[in-house]
């Protein structure tokens, strides 16, 4: 049995899981536990504080279980085969490293994340710092702005488009900020783009000298 953030209660029964939330009647302000989830499943179940997952371990199965911050609904997250036989899994709230025993077992097995699943890997190896973008729905791309040229990106894959590329005539700069594109922006139907350059000054702001406004058109040329 554990309480999370101390307004939610999970407890194991001997066929399932069951999640229980502190009501306050309006009249007499009696405080009650009331039922509002259960889950099927006939495991033992971990959680830690500062933790926002439950852990329920089956014979066969680990199951990983969001829980709202707001409504304290579990979600399922992910589920992980117990080839580790085991009849508890705890993780801290980092996820890096796991505890992992059985009952009447003389000693435990520590575990360490091998890989890590995320969108942090490099796909492309130029530095677009600076850059502004914008998705291109119609065409399955995205937009690239940086200087003063117009890249355009396919979302398959992030290759570069490189037909479609553009090149704007900036004007002059006569200051220690340099001339670039600073906002781009498409009509609903994505059949125009304009483009506007200026200069990013200190403190966020901005100053527009140009408008550049673009058609697009159908290629007659398959190749």
């Amino acid at each position: 049995m554990y309480l999370i953030n101390e307004k939610a209660l999970v407890a194991r029964s001997s066929s399932c899981v069951l999640f229980f939330k502190q009501t306050i009647d309006p009249f007499t302000f009696e405080k009650s536990w009331k039922l509002y989830n259960k889950l099927d499943i006939r495991g033992f179940v971990y959680w830690i504080k500062g933790n926002k997952r439950i852990q329920i371990t089956t014979d066969e199965k680990v199951f990983i279980y969001l829980i709202h911050p707001d409504t304290f609904e579990p979600t399922l997250e992910n589920v992980i085969n117990n080839f580790m036989g085991c009849t508890q899994m705890m993780y801290g709230s980092k996820v890096r490293f796991g505890i992992t025993y059985k009952i009447n077992q003389k000693s435990f097995d520590i575990w360490s994340r091998k890989l890590k699943h995320s969108y942090n890997a490099n796909v492309y190896a130029e530095n677009f710092d600076g850059s502004i973008g914008l998705p291109m729905e119609s065409m399955d791309a995205f937009i690239i702005g940086k200087g003063r040229e117009i890249r355009f990106f396919s979302t398959e894959g992030f290759k570069e488009m490189h037909g479609c590329k553009m090149t704007i005539d900036l004007l002059p700069s006569k200051t220690r900020e340099p001339s670039e594109i600073i906002a781009i922006r498409t009509n609903n139907e994505e059949t125009l783009l304009a483009v506007i350059s200026g200069k990013n000054l200190c403190m966020s702001e901005q100053f527009a000298n140009q408008l550049f406004l673009f058609r697009r058109i159908m290629n007659v040329d398959p190749t």
